[in-house]
């Protein structure tokens, strides 16, 4: 039998359902904090978006969910959100959040 390690990419917006994928075997997760956290018609709705993926990183590191073998993919140093993100990730690494590591987009590695 061949075994075959699969990345599933993973809304942080459903960060409560996230314990139904994480003891699955071969499965690395990808924590997705910017593609899938956005409303392409309202700025509004994206500023939301965002702040209830923060919220996601609050809960997981509250709730000491194992994340070790998870990517956390946060938004471009370029944009508004970036900053926020690097806030709430140092505040939940306090806590005991531990994560594979940090990306952002175009996959450069984000060491925290």
């Amino acid at each position: 039998m061949i075994n075959i390690n699969f990345l599933q990419y993973f809304s942080l917006l459903r960060f409560k359902v996230l314990n139904k994928l994480i003891d699955k075997e071969n499965y690395t997760l990808i924590l997705d904090m910017e593609d899938s956290a956005q409303n392409l018609f309202s700025d509004k709705k994206t500023i939301e978006l965002k702040k209830r993926c923060r919220e996601g990183i609050h809960y997981l590191s509250e709730n000491k969910i194992k994340l070790d073998n998870c990517f956390l993919r946060i938004n471009s140093i370029k944009s508004s959100f970036f900053q926020e993100d690097i806030k709430t990730i140092i505040k939940a690494k306090k806590k005991i959040l531990k994560l594979k590591e940090f990306f952002y987009q175009k996959l450069k590695i984000l060491k925290i």
